[in-house]
């Protein structure tokens, strides 16, 4: 048997593996259903009454548009954390981690500035966790989806990607619940909003460096 025919033999006799889903087609679908499960949770728990006049008060409509921002990046980040080289956009891990510092940092302003407030003064009305409770719950499904997604690759960044996933994940409880629950108490939303969503992003750390292993 020559070299050639050993060559063709063998290449017949190799399974041929399935082809994975491109950057960009990937992207989309991870993106589409999470956005679509947070379709279906807003239409289930509803939108709150006041929500156009909230939307007039330049201070709700930033914090919902960085929610927004904060989603649209983790995701894409998660997504892009797969590839060892992350396709070559590094910069793009350290975005949704940026925009939750800006959207905490828009909280502290209006405590610092009182007149930024919805009503004008510190309030803390409704000390209730069950909105620490609907994040937790409402961040069980995208967090599936984009770890799953992780694992499916290779990456070289596991604290990175699993911080980002849970992240990205955590953004779709907040979004959905701000949208809906009729309380704008700066330190509600502080305490019981966005400080579990940064317990949740450390605790995505920790289980990235086990979960993602070559």
């Amino acid at each position: 048997m020559n070299t050639d025919e050993l060559i063709q033999q063998l290449s017949q006799s190799t399974q041929t593996q399935p082809k994975l889903l491109g950057v960009r087609p990937l992207l989309v679908v991870v993106f589409l259903g999470i956005t679509l499960y947070l379709l279906i949770l807003q239409s289930w728990i509803g939108v709150r009454e006041d929500i156009l006049v909230q939307l007039a008060r330049p201070a709700f409509s930033l914090e919902i548009a960085l929610m927004i921002m904060l989603l649209i990046s983790g995701v894409f980040a998660s997504v892009l954390s797969r590839y060892p080289d992350n396709y070559q956009y590094h910069y793009v891990r350290y975005i949704p981690y940026t925009l939750f510092a800006l959207l905490l940092t828009l909280l502290w302003v209006q405590i610092l500035v009182p007149s930024a407030m919805p009503t004008g003064e510190l309030k803390f009305i409704h000390h209730r966790f069950s909105c620490a409770l609907w994040i937790t719950v409402s961040t069980v499904f995208s967090a599936f989806i984009l770890v799953w997604t992780i694992r499916l690759g290779a990456t070289v960044t596991p604290r990175h990607s699993g911080a980002l996933s849970v992240l990205a994940a955590t953004a779709v409880g907040c979004l959905t619940l701000r949208l809906s629950e009729m309380n704008d108490s700066i330190p509600h939303l502080l305490l019981t909003h966005y400080t579990p969503s940064f317990l949740f992003a450390l605790f995505g750390a920790f289980l990235g460096k086990h979960l993602f292993k070559w």
